[in-house]
This record gives structure tokens, C-alpha cells and sequence, in this order.
């Protein structure tokens, strides 16, 4: 069985090549022949947790809850408690994660916002930080580095996906921008607050406060001047205050 989530030409190729007896796929896609059982349902038409549980649907599963859940091994879990460890952070802190990149740099809020968010959250002596830096971060994470090395009340964590999701699972609060590990966090089970683009949510913001899962929208710059795209409309401030109220601070 090959079950193809997202319509396009190289999978539909694979999925035939493969001998698969099922082939499942959108229905919607220039070599659909290529696949025996066909779903009608569009991509970005509802939300993608809707859009993906349509497409499993088809084969006869009852989808009965909409929660995401990721297993961590022992050895992960072990990682994330020597990291802490390591890092001299204890039951005592209130730990804040910090995601700075994404993929798509519309998506992404300012290096310089997450400067001033870090250091208002270090104001409270019981805050450790720990900024996570994917593949594609290494600039933004470079800039954080820069600034805060000196400091001890910060690490900085660049690891496989796993391990990053067992580190998270240690977090009292992840802040990141609407990229993977926004997904991770709620599947671990930790409060997140999103900077999310607010053309996304239709599609994108398919998670509720009762999954611990928080939101605040901005408007992507796409045309800055020959500058790159960034995430507006969202200021320090109000990330500060909202991190605040979900960890209960005041």
C-alpha cells in the first residue's frame, strides 16, 4: 500500500513503480490513472489535519480524535535530562523554548524581536532559555549566539528531530513561528505560542487552547524594499505579555 498525501508527478510515478497493490492519492493531480483508489478533496480547501484524515479515511478507519501524539524512546528522554543537566537548569526554572526560523521567510518574525523578547523573559531570575536551530536557522541562530553566548541562563541546541522533540517535551513553554516543531510541541504536549500569519489560519491553525496551543497572528511583508520577507505586526511586547498569562507569571 502507498498512501500519497500531496497531488504531483514524481509520487504518482513512485507509487505505481513501487507494485503497490493500493494506491491512494487526492484525486485531483495530472496522473491520478496511476492510482487505484482516488479521494475528492482539495488541498488548502479546509485544514490540513482535516485534509490528511480524509485522505485515511479512505480506508475505513474511524478517525475519532483529532489529537497528535509523537513516542519518545529512553534514550531521547535520557538526552533531554542530561542536556538540562549539563546546561544547570532544574525543576526550579521555568523553562521558555525558542524556535527563531521556518522555512518560508514570510513566515519568520524579526532576529531583532526575538532580541528583545529574550532579554524582557530574562528579567524573571527563574527563566532559562534555549534557542532550537534547525537546518535552515543557521543565520538567525548565529545573530542570538552573538548576542547572548556570555549569558548562562541560555543554551543553544542544534540535534535530530527526535532528540529535539524530547528537549521540548522538558519546555514549561515553546515560542516559535508557524514552522514544524509548532507541531511537535503540541504532539509532546507543551504549551505553544505561535507567531503565526494570519492568511495561514484557515489551512494552518488547526489546534485550540485546550491542546495547550496559543496564537498570535501577524501579516507576512512580502515587498519590504528588496529586503527579505518577514512576519509583521507582531511586537515583543504582546509575545512577552501572552508568555506571561500561559505560564501563569502574573
Amino acid at each position: 500500500m502507498v498512501i500519497v498525501l500531496h497531488p504531483g508527478d514524481r509520487t504518482a510515478f513512485w507509487a505505481w513503480c513501487s507494485g503497490a497493490k493500493i494506491r491512494i492519492a487526492p484525486a485531483n493531480q495530472s496522473f491520478s490513472f496511476l492510482f487505484n483508489r482516488k479521494i475528492y478533496v482539495e488541498e488548502n480547501s479546509i485544514s490540513y489535519l482535516d485534509y490528511y484524515n480524509r485522505i485515511i479515511s479512505s480506508l475505513g478507519v474511524t478517525i475519532d480524535s483529532n489529537r497528535t501524539e509523537i513516542f519518545l524512546p529512553g534514550k531521547e528522554l535520557n538526552y533531554a535530562k542530561n542536556f538540562f543537566k549539563r546546561n544547570n537548569f532544574d525543576e526550579n526554572n521555568i523553562i521558555v523554548g525558542i524556535h527563531p526560523g521556518a522555512s518560508e521567510p514570510s513566515k519568520i518574525w524579526k532576529t531583532e524581536n526575538f532580541i528583545q523578547l529574550i532579554n524582557k523573559l530574562l528579567c524573571n531570575n527563574l527563566i532559562r532559555i534555549i534557542v532550537f536551530e534547525g537546518p535552515q536557522d543557521k543565520k538567525a541562530c548565529s545573530v542570538l549566539f552573538n548576542e547572548f553566548s556570555n549569558n548562562t541562563k541560555i543554551a543553544f541546541l542544534k540535534t535530530d528531530i527526535m532528540k529535539v522533540a524530547a528537549v521540548i517535551s522538558r519546555c514549561n513553554l515553546f515560542i516559535v513561528n508557524d514552522t514544524g516543531t509548532r507541531h511537535v510541541s503540541v504532539a509532546v504536549g507543551t504549551p505553544v505560542l505561535a507567531l503565526m500569519p494570519q492568511d495561514y489560519e484557515k489551512c494552518w491553525s488547526f489546534y485550540t487552547e485546550e491542546t495547550k496551543h496559543y496564537i498570535l497572528t501577524g501579516k507576512r511583508i512580502l515587498d519590504s524594499h528588496n529586503s527579505k520577507p518577514f512576519l509583521d505586526g507582531i511586537t515583543a511586547e504582546e509575545v512577552y505579555n501572552y508568555a506571561g498569562k500561559i505560564l501563569k507569571l502574573w
